[in-house]
């Protein structure tokens, strides 16, 4: 995996959802016609929800498609509590065929909560990536 990026007092969040969305793809349905499938959009989100619910810190949790060059891992870098409960820092990486992204995210779970609230933050050198 590429090394982390991790969050600087330069990151700007951008908002925060409860439940998974369309950002866990990094952007790849717009560099590539046809993205990821629906049976790797699956893969990837199973994957990172068992990352964040079972992996220790630094342990990586891989998916690839049996169909074509497509894969992704995921990489919990650091847990910490809040007073609502806790969240997880971590890294995906994707990639299709030879075009490879990787970016930290942060995750967090209410007390009592089933789902996980994903955070989308930018850092100043992700615009040449992602806009």
């Amino acid at each position: 995996m590429l090394p982390p990026q991790y969050k600087s007092t330069e990151a700007q969040y951008q908002f925060m959802r409860w439940g998974y969305n369309e950002m866990q793809y990094l952007d790849f349905r717009f560099w590539n016609l046809t993205g990821f499938n629906r049976k790797e959009k699956k893969q990837h989100k199973d994957a990172v929800y068992y990352a964040l619910n079972n992996a220790e810190d630094f342990e990586i949790v891989s998916w690839y498609s049996t169909s074509r060059e497509a894969s992704g891992k995921i990489r919990v870098i650091f847990t910490h509590p809040i007073s609502s409960g806790y969240c997880r820092d971590y890294q995906v990486q994707l990639q299709i065929k030879k075009r490879i992204r990787s970016k930290t995210l942060t995750a967090c779970k209410r007390v009592g909560s089933l789902d996980w609230g994903f955070h989308y933050y930018e850092l100043p050198e992700d615009k040449k990536f992602f806009n």
